[in-house]
């Protein structure tokens, strides 16, 4: 099965990079044409495995039409998506449900580190949803920083391969020592 990615060609891309190169045919639903063609120069010999499709995940129509396509090219079973939006949220959980069916299917929500301990917004029951928080780095004993694109677009790949139900990139803790926005 096909993995399907949303808001993945910004700080996501290496994941999807990732992915491919485990030769895992990469569904990735965004905006920006030119963010992707950059991306298929980035994994060189394995771009046949990442499919683009146009789509704004604000806008539902476009968005469940781009989902609809990709499970046309090939069904997938897991859905990575960056990101808070409610009602995108809802359209892709709806929309992936509908298309599954009665078929198990697992989405890897990236949230950033203020969701860490917040319960995530309801599933379908044929979902199994897997939490990606990212955190934040310390370097040495004192000072702590963001993480960079590099450090997220790995810890989610490694999410997705070890499949917890709950990960952290980084660290959460202590809470009240995180970086300043």
């Amino acid at each position: 099965m096909a993995v399907l990615m949303v808001r993945a060609t910004g700080m996501l891309a290496e994941t999807a990079i990732g992915l491919a190169k485990g030769q895992e045919l990469v569904h990735l639903v965004s905006r920006d044409r030119s963010r992707f063609e950059n991306l298929q120069t980035q994994a060189g010999a394995y771009s046949d495995f990442l499919h683009w499709y146009a789509a704004d995940y604000t806008e539902s129509a476009a968005l469940r039409a781009a989902l609809e396509s990709a499970w046309g090219v090939a069904p997938y079973s897991r859905v990575v998506l960056w990101g808070s939006d409610p009602n995108a949220f809802s359209e892709i959980t709806m929309t992936v449900a509908r298309l599954a069916g009665n078929e198990t299917w697992r989405l890897y929500f990236v949230r950033g580190s203020q969701y860490w301990n917040t319960d995530p917004p309801p599933v379908p029951p044929t979902c199994s949803i897997r939490l990606v928080i990212l955190g934040f780095v310390w370097e040495g004993s004192e000072r702590a920083r963001w993480l960079t694109p590099h450090e997220i677009s790995l810890g989610v790949l490694e999410a997705v391969r070890t499949d917890s139900p709950y990960y952290v990139v980084g660290t959460v803790t202590p809470w009240d020592r995180r970086p300043s926005w």
